[in-house]
């Protein structure tokens, strides 16, 4: 899935959780709501995604980036994107500095 794809589905699932509060929020939550959503879509399951890419469909990625088939650097970029992948989906229970620490890396 291409980054639009995620920035979309990351936009829908805002608006969609801002629809459903039965309060209205500051500013702040709003934020917050945003950038958790971000995280889970756009690291999270962009993250996994790129992990099943890389893992089980190597040399189609690999030709696909300009990559000799067969490489063994392929499974290290899988493995990173799936720590990744689990991280920014452990964002929606863990917060703060977390959060922070997922998107640094």
């Amino acid at each position: 899935m291409h980054i639009v794809g995620f920035i979309v589905m990351t936009l829908l699932a805002v608006v969609i959780h801002l629809a459903f509060e039965r309060k209205p929020l500051r500013v702040k939550e709003v934020v917050d709501v945003l950038l958790l959503y971000f995280i889970i879509f756009n690291i999270g399951f962009s993250g996994l995604l790129a992990f099943m890419g890389h893992a089980f469909k190597a040399d189609m990625v690999a030709r696909s980036i300009g990559w000799p088939v067969g490489s063994p650097f392929q499974f290290e970029i899988a493995i990173a994107n799936l720590s990744f992948g689990v991280l920014g989906l452990l964002c929606i229970w863990f917060c703060a500095g977390f959060w922070a620490a997922t998107v640094i890396g």
